[in-house]
Order: structure tokens, then C-alpha cells, then sequence
């Protein structure tokens, strides 16, 4: 692996990184603002809860 290839390769791991840290952190925050959310409810913001990530043009999610 060349230089630019280890570049890209960190540089590409940092941004998985962040975005992980950010999906943690939307879920986090749905939880402690819906604590009796169920199982399912939980299931189906993970697959499209957050509309505004899918652009649903109104901005704000089910759970909004």
C-alpha cells in the first residue's frame, strides 16, 4: 500500500467512525425521548425512522 492508498484508508475508517458516532448518538437520543418505545418501534426507526436523513421534505420523523 502506497502512501496515498494508507491516506485514503484512514481517512476512509475516521468517516465510518463518525457516522457510526452519529447513528449512535440519533438512537440514544430517540430512546431517552421515547423510553417505552417497543422492540418494534425501535426496529422501525432503525430501518426509516429518520426521515430527514431519507428526505421526506417535512424534516422531522415519526418520532418528531
Amino acid at each position: 500500500m502506497g502512501f496515498g492508498d494508507d491516506f485514503l484508508a484512514k481517512r476512509y475508517a475516521a468517516g465510518r467512525e463518525e457516522g457510526l458516532t452519529e447513528a449512535r448518538s440519533e438512537l440514544l437520543k430517540f430512546l431517552g425521548e421515547n423510553p417505552r418505545a417497543t422492540v418494534e418501534e425501535v426496529k422501525e426507526w432503525l430501518r426509516n425512522g429518520d426521515l430527514r436523513r431519507n428526505g421526506d421534505g417535512g424534516g422531522k420523523g415519526r418520532w418528531d
